[in-house]
């Protein structure tokens, strides 16, 4: 029994390499093309001229709001009741981004719900997670642009983008209302009735996978310490995510 256990561990992880190696080889490919339509010479002039040192500070900048990114995760996995060493967090976690980057429909996330189902919080409570750190990335964002769309353009912001924010910040107020106003979890009812009328299996697997991530969801917004701190290091990771873009244009000399 143990070295079937041993063997399926093994496996997962020879898995769990072998999409990274897939997933890099492809980004690399994607790079790659990207400057062959950017034009080779033009590319090649930009990265002349570009300053070693604003480099070097970008990336110092841009591996901070990792270490963020990595804590907020870790916050989230400690509540599931699972102590997940750091630096295991951090690979699962730029692993799942590295897909999100090079494949469509956000891969990556279902990738990260699945390194989290394989860290052993199941896979309700993993998707509730990678849910809940989507929404405060989208709140971050919109509480650092209405400040910098306040204090720093020069003409008034186009109407465009006001409606984007509002519409972000309805998006963000759902779940996040739903959750804490829903205290004696009437939606987790509301689920399990709607499976229980289904005959199919995966009809009532999908039901209580669902509920499942809806309980954990709403474990994690009603935690009010959990909520407001993991609301401020999503501030700090897109804190340093601006800087890191702003760093780089000046280093490339383009004027924002």
């Amino acid at each position: 029994m143990k070295e079937e256990f041993g063997g399926a561990y093994e496996q997962r992880k020879t898995k769990s390499w072998t999409y990274r190696i897939i997933a890099f080889i492809i980004g690399i490919g994607i790079l790659l093309a990207l400057i062959y339509y950017a034009g080779f010479e033009q590319f090649l002039d930009i990265i002349l001229q570009t300053s070693p040192y604003l480099i070097t500070t970008a990336v110092i900048v841009y591996a901070a709001s990792w270490i963020f990114r990595t804590w907020r995760l870790e916050r989230f996995t400690t509540h599931a009741g699972k102590n997940i060493k750091i630096f295991d967090l951090f690979k699962l976690y730029i692993s799942g981004y590295a897909l999100n980057v090079i494949l469509p429909a956000k891969l990556g996330d279902a990738a990260t719900v699945g390194y989290l189902k394989m860290k052993g919080i199941n896979i309700g409570r993993s998707a509730a997670i990678v849910l809940q750190t989507r929404i405060l990335d989208v709140l971050a964002l919109v509480l650092l642009a209405i400040p910098a769309l306040i204090l720093f353009s020069e003409k008034a912001a186009p109407n465009w983008i006001w409606t984007t924010i509002f519409i972000c910040l309805f998006v963000v107020a759902v779940p996040i209302g739903i959750g804490i106003l829903d205290k004696n979890k009437t939606f987790s009812s509301i689920l399990d009735k709607l499976g229980n009328k289904f005959s199919h299996n995966s009809l009532k697997l999908a039901v209580e996978k669902a509920k499942d991530a809806y309980e954990g969801y709403h474990e994690i917004v009603l935690n009010k310490k959990l909520l407001f701190s993991s609301i401020l290091l999503s501030l700090m990771i897109w804190l340093f995510e601006a800087l890191t873009c702003y760093t780089v244009s000046i280093a490339i000399g383009a004027q924002i």
